[in-house]
């Protein structure tokens, strides 16, 4: 089964979250058995892919294992919360969740220097027809930022969805938030593929607080050349921050390219002006959604200019 066509139409959806979601997770523990790993990818992608793993991990100095035992797990849940800043009745993924996922084989691993857990990662199965995994959740201790953990994990990731005999993993993550923007299109080269309003609904933590949980979700390809990233050479700014912080737009309706800015750091912006965080919110929302249901792709990041997008021939 080929991967994913990413010239496919983006989307921009609505999402309601009613309390008492049931969620269906398909577990896949063994490649070699499973019916959607009749033809695993090749042989020669699987060991790269390991040997890079073990690379990024080594220059990360930490050492990257799949987790089973409860304690281990309770320490995955504190440090989830100590990240997004919540507290016990507010933990991002509960223990009781990790030790579902881990009993039934699902990605639950954990970075480790020595004794200390300095990140970790949340992922399970989708259909098995989509060889897909999605990864719910991944973070690092705030001490270990910029040791590059975050890749070593999204790696170990990679070649362990292969070995399952999957082909895309696929994540969200906040579009506002220009690091996070950088590491998952630029890093690793993943693209958006549809843009959430409001994902996850209201969540009670500390990164979060009030503001809508919109959401660009994408997909990795594993087993298809990476695609090289757009030209933002006379790409038309549409989006980008004024003086005082806050969203200009312009127009720019004969562009082929066009790029949408973002704020410098989003998560301080919320914090001294709320206001300007909610007007940046809107105004990110409303040019993406657009773009992309007009047929638009997004095809790049750059750490000045932010989002490239292609818009669509004729």
């Amino acid at each position: 089964m080929a991967g994913h066509d990413l010239s496919s139409r983006t989307s921009c959806l609505q999402t309601t979250t009613p309390v008492g979601t049931r969620w269906t997770i398909v577990v896949v523990s063994d490649y070699l058995a499973s019916p959607i790993a009749a033809e695993p990818p090749p042989a020669v992608l699987r060991h790269d892919a390991v040997a890079e793993a073990a690379a990024a991990a080594a220059d990360a100095g930490v050492e990257l294992r799949e987790l089973r035992d409860l304690v281990d797990l309770e320490q995955v849940a504190q440090l989830y919360i100590d990240i997004w800043k919540g507290t016990p009745g507010t933990a991002p993924v509960s223990v009781e969740m990790l030790r579902a996922l881990s009993a039934a084989e699902s990605y639950v691993v954990g970075a480790y220097d020595g004794p200390a857990l300095l990140g970790a990662c949340v992922a399970f199965a989708g259909p098995p027809e989509s060889r897909l995994l999605h990864s719910h959740i991944a973070g690092v201790a705030a001490a270990a930022q910029q040791r590059g953990v975050g890749y070593a994990i999204k790696l170990h990731q990679r070649a362990w969805a292969l070995h399952h005999g999957m082909e895309t993993i696929a994540w969200t993550f906040d579009p506002l938030i220009r690091r996070n923007a950088h590491f998952n299109l630029t890093k690793l080269g993943a693209r958006p593929v549809r843009y959430h309003v409001n994902f996850y609904g209201a969540l009670d933590d500390g990164i979060n607080r009030e503001d809508a949980t919109d959401r660009l979700y994408l997909h990795w390809e594993l087993t298809v050349p990476r695609t090289a990233a757009g030209e933002f050479r006379d790409a038309a700014a549409v989006l980008v921050s004024g003086p005082d912080d806050r969203p200009r737009t312009t127009l720019a309706p004969q562009a082929a390219r066009i790029t949408v800015g973002l704020p410098g750091d989003v998560e301080r912006l919320r914090d001294a002006d709320p206001e300007a965080g909610r007007q940046w919110r809107l105004a990110v929302r409303a040019l993406l959604c657009a773009e992309l249901e007009a047929g638009a792709r997004i095809v790049g990041f750059d750490q000045a200019r932010g989002y490239l997008l292609e818009r669509a021939s004729g």
